[in-house]
């Protein structure tokens, strides 16, 4: 009989020969189990039997016994754990542990290491805040230990029979293929060695479960599909080391595995976390955030049995529905236990949705008579009055769902329209309002223009009075001047400018008349200016709109006449700027004195964008014509009153006189 201090040698040597023996017999390697599970018992006969089994705290149920459809059978204890109070509370050793002997960081790790192999698409360290978060609470399936050492002793002895009868069968064909193995390294067209191919693993637990290591007789549909914080993987690296170090104290053994080389990796059946929500401050909600059985046994309804613990107002409390972000290949399955997956019915839930990806939105309502899931065999019962509710039932949710989406795309198609039309309104109204402002741009040139023509038309029957003269040569008499205009002319002049100006509440009265006396050479640099200009005959009187800015000039400029120094940087550019209606041009000049000066525009050019850097009138023009520096938009009534023209040579103009004037309320 075997013992636990057997040697490794002699007990493979009574396993490969009792294996030679029964090879051939249905079910042989469950006949060896047994045998050795019996020679193992009988070996720890004098040990303490519950100095071996850790016992799980925080229960929620007695031992639960799972069954698959072949009548296969495997038992656990469920125990709900808050890892966040935990972690909190510090304890995170053995002594501490929730399951005796094992420490709760290492449950901690094993819980999230099942959910990290079973949703490959979720980063580890989200899956440790999921588990970890505040009000998340986790139920654990977990194995006995005694339990857990006979099932890991069977697949043991399962795992060396496959591996012996397969050693067996291929021994032939290894040896042939080893013949020809080198030609498997080397790239027989490019005549080199091939390059070997990364192995990419998905999951830092990939190896601690050891579920991949056998190969499944049966084809079974898996029964679960769901794929400034503290750092909770914290002793992750000594968690997956200690567990490589049990696995391979098992694969090394003499087929006798103790209680030692279990641990809670081997104990873990499933899984499910949570969390209690509370939507817009009413709807309160059970929101199953992770969920996984442990690969070998999901076909054991494990699944089902941690629904019903989800569900159970014993353990999360009174809840108005439970919510579950299902992976899409998971919809059937939680279909199957009452999860609705209506869009219309879940989309007060997707607040919810913002860390989920790929996943439907399903949700559970409890009955009337209690919090609890109903059994698959119940709800797959073939009544025939049921049959009759739920041939109405779906008829009648499909044409809620066709009245839905026909009001749904009803409205939407209004929503759209209303916003073409608005659209539309929108540029029709940009298009009137581009309309206007050029129609309006287009007047105010129109009447700039005609002005224009009116003050050429002034100045040609002007030119007539004093004769033809020489187009070919320079006339030697002198030109036309204003200065021989009596007082008398000089104030009506001035009080109907006034007068024309229909803003201008207040009668004004010139008080004095100070004419300008100027030396001969200015009046020959002047005369020689206009006879070069491009039309010498346009010629007239103008007040200037400059004397604000420095009026100590006003008396130089009346013996010395005009200089640069007079010039005004206006929006129009820089020069001398003039105005033939002295409302205006007093507001740009010292108060109660208006300077009039006589002024030769020549070739006038009409401009109407401002340009404060232009310095000089485009070619084949002596000077332009502006809509002036007062005038705004919308101003239509007084347009004409704001013209201003700009020269930019001082020896077109030369001064006549400074008008002093007083002014006092219209009675």
């Amino acid at each position: 009989m075997l013992t636990k201090m057997a040697s490794s040698d002699l007990c493979d040597s009574v396993y490969y020969s009792r294996f030679n023996d029964t090879m051939q017999e249905e079910g042989c390697w469950k006949q060896l189990c047994r045998e050795l599970l019996l020679e193992k018992n009988s070996g720890d006969s004098g040990q303490d039997e519950n100095s071996c089994f850790g016992r799980p705290g925080s229960q929620i149920d007695q031992k639960v016994e799972f069954r698959n459809k072949f009548g296969e059978k495997v038992f656990g204890i469920p125990v709900i754990i808050d890892f966040n109070r935990i972690l909190q509370l510090k304890q995170v050793h053995e002594n501490d542990g929730i399951i005796t002997g094992v420490s709760n960081r290492d449950l901690l790790h094993a819980v999230c290491g099942l959910y990290d192999i079973s949703l490959p698409d979720m980063e580890s360290e989200t899956i440790y805040n999921t588990v970890c978060a505040k009000w998340a609470r986790t139920i654990a399936i977990v194995q006995d230990i005694k339990d857990a050492t006979d099932n890991m002793m069977e697949r043991l002895i399962k795992k060396r029979v496959r591996e012996q009868k397969k050693l067996l069968e291929d021994q032939h064909e290894k040896k042939e293929a080893n013949k020809d193995a080198w030609k498997a390294k080397i790239d027989e067209v490019e005549d080199v060695f091939k390059e070997e191919e990364e192995e990419v693993h998905l999951s830092a637990f990939i190896d601690v479960f050891s579920d991949t290591d056998e190969e499944e007789d049966e084809d079974v549909d898996e029964e679960e599909e769901d794929s400034s914080e503290e750092n909770y993987t914290k002793g992750i690296n000594t968690f997956i080391k200690s567990s490589f170090e049990r696995r391979q104290q098992r694969e090394s053994s003499d087929c006798l595995i103790t209680p030692s080389t279990i641990g809670i990796e081997n104990r873990l059946l499933g899984c499910v976390t949570f969390e209690k929500k509370f939507i817009e401050e009413k709807q309160r909600v059970i929101h199953i955030t992770l969920i996984s059985i442990r690969p070998r046994y999901r076909h054991y309804k494990i699944g089902q049995y941690l629904l019903s613990k989800c569900v159970s107002p014993v353990i999360t409390g009174h809840f108005d529905a439970v919510v579950v972000h299902a992976d899409n290949s998971a919809v059937n399955f939680f279909g199957k236990y009452g999860f609705s997956a209506d869009v219309a019915l879940n989309k007060k839930w997707g607040e919810l949705a913002d860390a989920f990806t790929n996943c439907t939105l399903m949700t559970y309502f409890p009955p009337f008579s209690g919090h609890s899931l109903l059994p698959t065999k119940v709800t797959r019962e073939q009544d025939a009055d049921m049959y009759d509710i739920d041939q109405e039932l779906e008829k009648w949710q499909r044409k809620s769902e066709e009245a839905y989406q026909g009001q749904l795309t009803c409205i939407l198609k209004f929503r759209n329209e209303i916003l073409q039309l608005k659209n539309t309104i929108r540029v029709q109204n940009e298009l009137l309002t581009k309309l206007v402002t050029t129609n309006r741009v287009n007047r105010d040139a129109l009447e700039i223009e005609r002005d224009l023509r009116s003050t050429h038309l002034d100045q040609a029957v002007s030119s007539l009075t004093r004769g033809l003269q020489s187009l070919n040569t320079e006339s030697k008499q002198p030109l036309q001047s204003f200065s021989s205009i009596s007082n008398t002319e000089i104030i009506s002049r001035f009080i109907q400018g006034m007068e024309a100006d229909g803003s201008v509440k207040i009668v004004y009265s010139v008080t004095s008349i100070n004419k300008a006396i100027l030396s001969p050479d200015v009046h020959a640099l002047y005369e020689k200016t206009v006879r070069h200009l491009h039309d010498s005959s346009m010629i007239t009187a103008l007040y200037f709109c400059g004397s604000l800015e420095k009026p100590s000039r006003l008396q130089h400029i009346l013996t010395h006449g005009f200089s640069e120094e007079d010039f005004s940087y206006g929006e129009f550019g820089r020069g001398l700027y003039f105005s033939k209606y002295p409302s205006k041009a007093a507001q740009f000049s010292v108060l109660g004195k208006l300077l009039e000066a006589q002024v030769a525009l020549g070739q006038t050019e009409s401009v109407l964008k401002c340009d404060r850097t232009r310095k000089s009138p485009s070619e084949g023009y002596d000077s332009i014509f502006t809509p002036g520096r007062l005038y705004r938009q919308g101003d239509n009534e007084n347009a004409m009153l704001c013209q201003e023209y700009v020269l930019f040579d001082a020896h077109q103009v030369l001064p006549l006189w400074i008008l002093s004037y007083s002014a006092y309320p219209n009675s």
